[in-house]
């Protein structure tokens, strides 16, 4: 049986480029993933024209992404297609995912502490008024 190239999977295909660009500006940034933001990003203006007219004592942030791979009985679950170069985006949307949560470089068995160690830094960085 011959395999045919689906419109889904061109369009794959086509996405991979930006995919494989994005991790690699996302995995040269992981060595700064452990500390705070920097200060002339966190007071950025578009950053303070988005809290523009918000009362601070009455802001919740409640929104979080975890990531993980189970490696500390955290529970986390990665899908198997996302380990595979048979899934190529699945492949490259995961490794841009655990770049962005600075876990890429985390030792083996390490992985999910190292989500929750960023999750600190995030917490602990955020505007003091906010909860």
């Amino acid at each position: 049986m011959r395999a045919m190239l689906t419109r889904r999977g061109f369009l794959h295909l086509c996405c991979m480029g930006p995919f494989a660009a994005a991790f690699t500006r996302a995995e040269a940034s992981a060595a700064s993933c452990l500390q705070p933001l920097p200060p002339e990003l966190a007071r950025h203006e578009l950053i303070a024209a988005a809290f523009d007219g918000l009362q601070p004592d009455l802001l919740w942030e409640a929104h979080a992404h975890p990531v993980g791979t189970g490696d500390g009985d955290s529970g986390a679950y990665v899908h198997p297609d996302s380990e595979s170069w048979l899934a190529p985006v699945e492949k490259i949307r995961r490794r841009v995912m655990m770049a962005a949560a600075c876990v890429d470089d985390a030792p083996a068995g390490a992985v999910d502490r190292r989500d929750v160690e960023r999750m600190r830094v995030l917490l602990q960085a955020r505007r003091p008024v906010s909860r």
